[in-house]
């Protein structure tokens, strides 16, 4: 699976929690993380690619589930993530968000 290549970042989300490198993302598609630690589920990503803002693909190890919590005691818990190495920082698409619940 290949991502629309377009990537604007518009700001970084504070958390808590080990959770550094968030970026609310406007270009994404998708959640994407970089840490494996933070994955409360993790299950086969059926050998998925996508296409990152330096234009190239890479593998996507796995997808699951991701619980963030933020500085003002509220958890969101991000469905769906996909996990990457080659990334260095976690996207949150914009859009995407009303499809995540707060706790």
């Amino acid at each position: 699976m290949v991502e629309d290549p377009l990537v604007a970042v518009l700001t970084e989300v504070t958390m808590i929690g080990g959770s550094d490198g968030w970026w609310v993302d406007t270009g994404a598609s998708r959640h994407v993380c970089y840490d494996r630690a933070m994955f409360k589920t993790y299950t086969n990503a059926d050998n998925k690619k996508v296409l990152l803002g330096d234009s190239h693909t890479t593998t996507v190890a796995e997808t699951g589930d991701v619980e963030l919590k933020f500085t003002y005691g509220m958890t969101l818990i991000l469905k769906g993530v996909m996990h990457t190495t080659e990334m260095r920082n976690n996207l949150v698409p914009g859009i995407l968000l009303n499809k995540t619940g707060f706790t």
